[in-house]
Formats: C-alpha cells, structure tokens, sequence
C-alpha cells in the first residue's frame, strides 16, 4: 500500500515539474517574441507612422 502512495506521489510531483517546465518555457517564447516585435517596430521611422495611420 506505502508503495502505490510513493509512486502516486512521485507521479504528482512529476506532473506539476512538467506543466510548471512548459508554463515556463512558453513565458519565455511569448517574451522573447514581444521584444523582438516591439525593437523592430521602434526602429521604424517617424515618416513611417506619419504614413501609416
């Protein structure tokens, strides 16, 4: 019985690693891609936006 709590509990704590991992890495992927979005959009030229509105 101690055994299927050990493994239920391994399991659990394996579950939330991954989904804490995941959570984590796709934080990171939406950051770096704002970023990279936001740099590209400051090097535009005032004329573009005068343009562009």
């Amino acid at each position: 019985m101690l055994y299927f709590i050990c493994i239920a509990l391994i399991l659990a704590i394996a579950t939330d690693l991954r989904y804490s991992l995941v959570t984590l890495t796709g934080e990171y992927v939406i950051r770096d891609i704002r970023r990279d979005m936001y740099s590209q959009i400051l090097e535009f030229s005032p004329s573009f936006y005068d343009a562009n509105r």
